[in-house]
């Protein structure tokens, strides 16, 4: 019986041990990445916009290690965590209304993933111009 229970309590051992073991380097995964499925930009304003974004990972990624997604905004081509404004979100979808832009200005946009605290990978570059500023001369 104690062998038996000595057994037990190994085995449970392994599978918590094994449970948090998910793919967190690019080489475990091979050629699979993330899918930025969706990326919506609504309500453009002469100040504001809003993005919702749908991020499928890959399948190997267990989602238990820690994510992250979002996506960056520069007024520089190809946006990335140093140069542009990062919007994140801890969920697989996000809906953001980016708000305190400058009119007639050309944002470049890239969602991301954030896999583990320590890998992101991006998607593809998006573009959008607020409109002009316009005052409201009503009387």
């Amino acid at each position: 019986m104690k062998t038996f229970r000595t057994l037990q309590v190994s085995v449970h051992l392994i599978f918590i041990l094994c449970s948090g073991i998910s793919c967190t380097n690019a080489d475990d995964c091979g050629d699979e990445a993330s899918k930025f499925s969706t990326l919506e930009i609504s309500e453009v304003t002469s100040t504001s916009f809003k993005v919702y974004g749908v991020v499928t990972p890959p399948p190997c990624e267990r989602l238990n290690v820690g994510f992250g997604t979002g996506i960056v905004i520069s007024t520089d081509p190809d946006p990335n965590l140093e140069n542009g404004m990062d919007y994140g979100s801890s969920s697989l979808t996000y809906d953001l209304n980016i708000s305190g832009l400058m009119p007639e200005t050309k944002y470049y946009i890239k969602p991301y993933f954030l896999i583990s605290l320590r890998r992101y990978e991006f998607g593809s570059q998006y573009e959008v111009t607020t409109l002009a500023f316009t005052e409201n001369t009503s009387e």
